[in-house]
């Protein structure tokens, strides 16, 4: 489908900023998926190379949560396979997780990769009880992507933007602060 993608980004004047790999949410890049996994994410990401996509997001959320020590563990394992061929291809991966705060700077310590960083979910952060505009100039430039969402605090649903609890404005202008 690169072929298709191209010229469809091409006659609509649009440009591929990032794609979302909604595969790794099901199949994690730990576990008895994960030689699969890492296989497919590998080629999808010289696939996105070829055809100028610089960013690559990776989920571990839902069925690919990290909930152990030994998920963890696989899972940096796994993005230092990953990160060390974007890394050469000039390529950014984001992340999208469960981990908060200090669980999530860690994750990201130890992988080690300037090429990796986090993709903000407004919505999640709400829902975790999180202070998402602290949360944004507390990562600052480890944020390498946005999703713009609004959810009830405290594991609420996703609902319509401006009908949930997060807090847009201060998100918007911690947003503008560190410069995103």
């Amino acid at each position: 489908g690169v072929d298709e993608i191209s010229s469809l980004a091409d006659d609509s004047k649009i440009k591929i900023s990032s794609i979302s790999n909604d595969f790794s949410m099901f199949y994690p890049l730990f576990g008895s998926s994960r030689k699969e996994s890492l296989k497919i994410i590998l080629n999808l990401i010289e696939k996105c190379s070829s055809i100028g996509i610089p960013r690559v997001g990776i989920s571990f959320e839902d069925n690919s949560a990290i909930l152990n020590e030994k998920h963890r563990n696989q899972a940096i394992e796994s993005m230092k396979v990953l990160l060390k061929l974007a890394e050469e291809l000039r390529m950014i991966i984001t992340i999208e997780t469960f981990l908060m705060g200090y669980n999530l700077e860690l994750f990201i310590d130890q992988i080690g990769s300037p090429n990796l960083k986090v993709n903000f979910d407004t919505g999640n952060s709400c829902a975790y009880g999180e202070d998402s505009p602290s949360v944004i100039k507390n990562l600052g430039e480890l944020i390498g992507g946005i999703h713009i969402k609004d959810r009830k605090r405290l594991f609420g649903t996703t609902v319509h933007l401006g009908k949930g609890d997060t807090n847009l404005k201060g998100c918007f202008q911690s947003i503008k602060e560190i410069g995103y």
